[in-house]
């Protein structure tokens, strides 16, 4: 007599997102950590690899510069609510003011993201990490250039969407990080792909990156005056302030946000014009003035401030996604005093990887000839 088997009990086939997401990470990170160390140790073996002492140009900072943002920027996109609420949470409110054809645009790849939430996520943390480690390790060779080309791709495709072209077909401002920190990134990116003769790189180019200065500033007024309805509504400022201030942060930075939005409901079009009015200053400071140390240290400090009051750091709230502009302004300031030669900077150690093996250990070792060669002793 046929007998039925008893029903085993199967346990549900759902995974928890957060499971999955950690996961993949846990698992692409060992497949990467596994690649480099096979590839550093291979080249260590056959005396390929070895660590040398280069000067570090102003062109070299800023490839470390942007290298390493990118990689923060990667590192930001894999904390937990990215993979759950990033769509909801960040896409979402993008569209929000933009003109119908942009938010056409954004909800396309909303919709791609959506698919697979997750994957996409990981994806793009590991596309931005990547970038990062190519910038920063690819020296001055053939992947670095990758890194560099691939940047200005992903830069594009993030500030159509993922910053709706920094907002400014809705409401910019550089509070906001208007014009976009994907745009900034795009062009820093392509100045690392001058020569170093260029007029960017070369004697005097402290007087380019004077007048770029400049320019940002000017366009940062002229967005923070237009449009009349913008800005200079009563509660503009202050609600967006306040709103960042409501976003889980340290509380001594969450309470100098709720003191300055107390000052903006207060005095909203006495602000506006202020910022304004300070910003196109700093516009013509730089672009007919001699900038000065003091005047560099002005406009550092009034970019600080910004970049904390306006930006909130631009990583804070468990949805930030890179430091937005401030920082790399911050960067840039630098950049313009390395090469005006107010300062300079000390070597840094980098991996090298010469073609020829590393030089005879008898020539490492001081007060100790190397052995003669067999022509030699002929003679």
């Amino acid at each position: 007599m046929f007998m039925p088997m008893p029903k085993v009990p199967v346990p549900p086939s759902h995974v928890h997102p957060l499971t999955m997401f950690y996961a993949l990470n846990l698992v692409i990170a060992l497949l990467l950590l596994t690649i480099v160390g096979e590839t550093v140790l291979w080249r260590w073996q056959h005396k390929t690899l070895h660590i040398s002492r280069q000067p570090l140009s102003p062109r070299g900072l800023l490839a470390w510069g942007l290298g390493g943002l990118w990689l923060i920027d990667g590192l930001l996109q894999l904390q937990p609510l990215m993979a759950t609420d990033f769509g909801r949470g960040y896409l979402t409110p993008l569209v929000h003011d933009q003109p119908q054809w942009l938010a056409s645009v954004i909800r396309i790849g909303m919709y791609g993201w959506d698919l697979h939430p997750i994957v996409s996520d990981v994806v793009a943390a590991w596309l931005q990490i990547s970038l990062g480690a190519l910038i920063l390790f690819g020296s001055q060779g053939r992947l670095r250039k990758l890194g560099l080309l691939a940047s200005i791709v992903w830069g594009v495709v993030v500030w159509i969407f993922g910053e709706a072209l920094g907002g400014l077909l809705a409401a910019p401002s550089w509070l906001i990080g208007s014009p976009g920190p994907a745009l900034l990134y795009v062009a820093l990116a392509v100045l690392l792909l001058q020569a170093a003769s260029s007029p960017w790189w070369g004697p005097g180019s402290h007087h380019r990156w004077a007048r770029a200065i400049a320019g940002f500033w000017a366009l940062a007024g002229v967005l923070q005056v237009l449009p009349a309805d913008g800005w200079w509504r009563p509660h503009a400022l202050a609600s967006y302030v306040h709103s960042m201030a409501a976003m889980p942060q340290p509380h001594l930075l969450s309470q100098l946000l709720e003191a300055w939005t107390g000052s903006l409901a207060l005095y909203p079009q006495l602000w506006n014009a202020g910022l304004a009015a300070a910003w196109i200053g700093l516009a013509a400071y730089w672009a007919f003035g001699r900038p000065s140390r003091h005047g560099w240290w002005g406009t550092a400090a009034m970019t600080f401030a910004g970049w904390m009051f306006g930006q909130d750091f631009g990583v804070l709230g468990g949805l930030g996604t890179d430091a937005n502009s401030g920082l790399l302004l911050l960067l840039v300031l630098v950049i313009y005093a390395l090469n005006a030669g107010w300062f300079s900077l000390p070597s840094a150690r980098a991996l090298d990887t010469p073609a020829l093996s590393r030089p005879h250990f008898w020539s490492q070792r001081p007060g100790r000839r190397p052995p003669e060669s067999a022509g030699e002793r002929r003679k």
